[in-house]
């Protein structure tokens, strides 16, 4: 995650619709979280 944002933070232009600070990345770790649990039965059949 670290290595996406900062990518990110690099690459795109520094305009403010862009949000890499810390509720950012929260944000993004409960939704990684929720689609997880969501497809949880995924992962068990791979």
């Amino acid at each position: 995650v670290f290595a996406l944002y900062s990518l990110a933070q690099q690459q795109l232009s520094q305009q403010s619709h862009y949000d890499f600070g810390l509720r950012g990345i929260v944000t993004l770790i409960r939704y990684a979280g929720e689609k997880k649990r969501q497809y949880a039965h995924l992962l068990d059949d791979e």
